[in-house]
């Protein structure tokens, strides 16, 4: 039996059981995923958005001290966020050190087993686990897109994109969504429209920072379950970074990229597929037709639901708008616990964050 079972390799797997080994010892905790590296996926995805610099500030990261990155590259430590690689090899860095063990192998099945829990396996093996702690990453977050447009990131990076010489939009007003039109500027597009119904917000970090601490989690503790997920729903606004925003900008004046305040409803693609209409609506409502485009894109975010992960699903675990309720050791069944986005009812709006990573970490220690 295996004391601690994470189930799940990207950074918020990598800091809880790196912390569980630590406190635990290396031979206490077993990590399985379908990769058989840890951030495999996470690195994937943040290549094929074309990221170089964490939205994270240094303090936020794959360690236990808020100084332990800028220690770990201090030539690079003078901007507001690291570089991408440098949070990457300074977790893989600690991982190697933690002696954490890990398994390749795609979750399928979870079911409580005496006073544990049996983890089954796409090759119809199986774990045993006294303790499972649900590191889910992307797979709570889904949401569908028009017929025509492709999701961002996908799995190709910017270099496989196919968009020399075209116009192209992108569907969004958050960080994603202008990584990736600056990345399609960079590989050739001819033109990016940015279709953005809000705008574009500047602001440092994707939440208030009142988030990160007591400011606003004091009350938010104190509040209902209820209470807290409406606060989670006014928590979250589109927003980029200043410095990013400054690059739109610049991109703007050039005449490469137009950003449009339109709400897209729907896309159309022509019979030989070789173009894309989107149909959207203005502020005052009046509907407008786009196009055509080469190719569209939706950088629109994700609705986050336990009943997008089938083996977490299937416990029928206490639920608000799809968010299992945990408690403050970030429970929600005996000896399973959840992490990531699919945590927020207890960690707050900023529990997907690598801020999240570190406090369910310091959670699971208590244990």
């Amino acid at each position: 039996m295996i004391p601690w079972l994470v189930i799940g390799a990207g950074p918020h797997g990598v800091r809880a059981a790196t912390a569980l080994a630590e406190r635990h010892g290396a031979d206490a905790v077993h990590v399985v995923d379908p990769h058989d590296e840890p951030l495999v996926r996470w690195e994937r995805q943040r290549r094929s958005l074309g990221m170089r610099r964490l939205r994270s500030p240094w303090v936020h990261h794959c360690g236990d001290r808020a100084g332990e990155l800028r220690a770990f590259a201090p030539s690079r430590s003078g901007t507001w966020t690291p570089p991408v690689e440098v949070f990457e090899d300074h977790a893989r860095q600690r991982w190697a050190h933690s002696g954490v063990r890990q398994r390749q192998g795609v979750v399928v099945d979870l079911r409580r087993e005496g006073r544990g829990w049996r983890v089954g396996l796409a090759d119809g093996g199986s774990l045993h686990a006294t303790r499972v702690v649900a590191a889910p990453g992307l797979a709570p977050h889904a949401r569908a897109v028009p017929e025509g447009v492709h999701r961002v990131p996908s799995d190709a990076p910017p270099q496989g994109w196919e968009v020399a010489g075209r116009r192209v939009a992108v569907i969004g007003g958050g960080h994603s969504a202008a990584t990736a039109a600056l990345s399609l500027l960079e590989v050739g597009a001819a033109r990016v429209d940015l279709l953005a119904p809000g705008g574009l917000r500047a602001q440092q970090t994707d939440v208030d920072p009142g988030w990160f601490g007591p400011k606003h989690l004091r009350d938010f503790w104190r509040a209902d379950v209820p209470t807290r997920w409406a606060q989670l729903a006014a928590s979250r606004v589109a927003s980029v970074t200043p410095s990013m925003r400054g690059a739109l900008d610049r991109a703007r004046q050039a005449g490469s990229l137009r950003l449009r305040p339109i709400r897209v409803l729907d896309a159309h693609a022509t019979a030989e597929g070789s173009a894309v209409h989107l149909r959207g609506t203005l502020a005052d409502d009046r509907a407008v037709v786009l196009g055509p485009y080469a190719r569209a894109f939706a950088a629109t975010g994700f609705a986050v639901s336990v009943r997008n992960v089938p083996w977490l699903a299937r416990l029928d675990l206490p639920t608000l708008g799809g968010l299992p309720c945990l408690d403050r050791r970030l429970a929600a069944a005996p000896r399973l616990h959840v992490l990531g986005a699919l945590a927020e009812l207890e960690l707050g709006p900023a529990g997907r964050n690598l801020w999240g990573a570190m406090r369910a970490a310091e959670r699971l220690v208590e244990v």
